[in-house]
Formats: C-alpha cells, structure tokens, sequence
C-alpha cells in the first residue's frame, strides 16, 4: 500500500519472462530502478498486484502497516456479507 512518491525497495530474482500480446495496454504496477536501469513491472489490476519484485516490508514501516489494516478491512467486510 504505497502513496503516490513513496517508495518500496526489494530485489528480483527470477528465470523467466512474461510477453504480451498488446505491450501498449498493459497495467504495469511499478516501476523498477536495478542494475539494467529503469524499467515497467508487474502487473496491477484492482486489488491485484503481481510481480517478480520480493518486496523489504521492513524497508518502509508505514507501507506494512496500511497493508494489515487493508487486509483487516477486507477481512472485516467479507465477515459482514455473510
């Protein structure tokens, strides 16, 4: 759960790749600055974020923090609808 500015750190580590079909409609999630410079990542649709990024929660304590209580919420709610 990151602000507009904010930023996380994390590492990748990965073997594979992933190709589109249409490179130009993809939700890219982030943005990476690494070794291979500046480069689009992951993907985000809705509540879905999805990525090779291994993210350092302990690098942005807020960042962790408004995930439990998003996670709380959400658990809270599904809770109500039954």
């Amino acid at each position: 759960m990151l602000k507009k500015g904010e930023v996380l750190r994390g590492h990748e580590f990965h073997y594979s790749t992933m190709t589109y079909r249409d490179e130009e409609t993809i939700p890219y999630a982030y943005e990476t600055k690494g070794l291979r410079g500046l480069k689009q990542e992951g993907y985000a649709a809705g509540n879905i974020v999805a990525g090779y990024t291994h993210v350092h929660l302990g690098s942005y304590p807020a960042a962790a923090r408004r995930w439990v209580e998003h996670c709380l919420a959400y658990r809270q709610e599904r809770y109500m609808q039954r």
